[in-house]
């Protein structure tokens, strides 16, 4: 979404924000509806399904792609510059620890099957999930609020898909 986070876009380049919509979008382009063999892309297509521990079951890296990188970001609070934590700032403090354990699962699946392409849009993922994680702690603090301690849920799986059983 340029357009709303244009502001992010006229920060110096090595801005944490700014570095935080442009790789959420390089994730996007680079490993969103790869497993789909486009005709005439002259790219083989990939995934890698694993048996995740944090969700009890089986899931692929398709599905997180679709789950948790192909959406707009949107950093609003970057321009808003609310008073106090927005409870998304909250949930996304929760949820990118939980990120960060699936794609690590993930990893290591694509490591046993040297899967070279998921290992490549892993690291670039992770390396997306550190600059969200910083941006949002950034933005609190230079706000000078306080970054709010968050635990583990009690349910990881709810956390993820709330209110969509049919994902667990």
């Amino acid at each position: 979404m340029v357009g709303q986070n244009r502001p992010l876009h006229e920060l110096p380049e090595s801005h944490v924000a700014r570095r935080t919509v442009i790789a959420h979008t390089n994730c996007h382009r680079h490993c969103v509806a790869k497993e789909i063999p486009w005709p005439g892309s002259g790219k083989e297509p990939f995934d890698q399904k694993w048996h995740s521990k944090l969700l009890g079951r089986e899931f692929a890296f398709s599905s997180f792609a679709y789950a948790f990188i192909s959406f707009d970001l949107v950093m609003t609070e970057w321009n808003t510059h609310p008073p106090h934590v927005t409870d998304a700032e909250v949930n996304d403090l929760v949820r990118i620890p939980l990120l960060r354990t699936l794609l690590t699962e993930c990893e290591a699946a694509a490591e046993q099957t040297k899967n070279v392409h998921v290992q490549k849009c892993v690291r670039q993922i992770h390396e997306f999930l550190d600059l969200w994680d910083e941006s949002i702690r950034l933005r609190i603090q230079q706000d000078g609020l306080e970054v709010p301690r968050v635990q583990e849920p009690d349910n990881p799986r709810q956390e993820l898909f709330p209110g969509s059983p049919w994902l667990w």
